[in-house]
């Protein structure tokens, strides 16, 4: 039985903002906001998207609180406004200003885990703010798939580039970019009495699933940051895609 021909009236389909089949696989063109990490930044297409939700996920020592901080770093260095939710007080003024983070520039809010998305809901809605990162923890709260679309639309209307941090992915597919830290491993200087002279870990990057089901990623590289000084033990990580990958050494303080 043939379907009906149904014609929408035009200020309805701009209302509800309908997207055709064939645009669905596309992602729209945004402009970049640098993490001050060459090699990352490169495999991302020149930083996290703006007016968009990303993730970077990684465990204990991976260097997701490196990149974390060197991304607001970049962002005051920029002239921009940002601002860290911190879900269990885990921020460390010494290690972000050793990062190049200038306290006075950054806005801090110290949130519960039931706190943390409205919290973040309310900032980045307030508007003003190039970069907002939201710091998970390492035991991070169930969220809903519908919340993280309100606050990727949020973003999206004030332009805001959002990075959720947590030890794995949560956001999935709402997210328009991801950075995935695993295999993290320490590598000692060997002549003399052993020293420790960073961690190096495997940077899965991904821009977002592409219309054929694939995972775009970035080249190979290396790239220099700061160390991961206050990330902890968590959960399990959730599986992901395989991508290239680039490497890059985190230094302990």
């Amino acid at each position: 039985m043939a379907l009906p021909n149904v014609k929408l009236d035009e200020a309805l389909v701009a209302e509800l903002r309908l997207v055709p089949a064939s645009r669905l696989g596309q992602e729209p063109s945004r402009p970049r906001l640098p993490t001050g990490i060459r090699a990352v930044d490169g495999g991302l297409g020149g930083g996290w998207p703006a007016a968009a939700l990303s993730e970077l996920a990684g465990h204990r020592s991976a260097g997701r609180t490196s990149i974390l901080y060197a991304s607001l770093a970049a962002a005051i260095a920029r002239g921009q406004a940002v601002a860290l939710v911190d879900a269990l007080g885990a921020f460390d003024p010494r290690s972000a200003e050793a990062a190049g983070i200038p306290l006075a520039r950054l806005l801090w809010i110290r949130a519960s885990a039931r706190t943390l998305l409205p919290a973040a809901d309310l900032l980045v809605a307030a508007g003003g703010f190039g970069l907002v990162a939201i710091d998970c923890g390492e035991r991070p709260p169930r969220v809903p798939t519908a919340a993280w679309v309100r606050l990727q639309q949020i973003a999206e209307k004030q332009g805001t580039a959002v990075v959720l941090a947590a030890p794995w992915r949560m956001a999935g597919a709402v997210a328009r970019a991801a950075i995935v830290l695993r295999d993290a491993r320490p590598r000692f200087l060997t002549a003399g009495r052993p020293l420790l002279l960073g961690l190096e870990a495997r940077v899965g990057i991904s821009r977002g699933m592409a219309a054929n089901g694939n995972w775009g990623a970035g080249p190979a590289a290396r790239a220099d940051a700061d160390a991961d000084a206050t990330s902890a033990a968590g959960g399990p990580a959730r599986a992901e895609p395989e991508a290239d990958v680039v490497r890059f050494w985190s230094r302990p303080a």
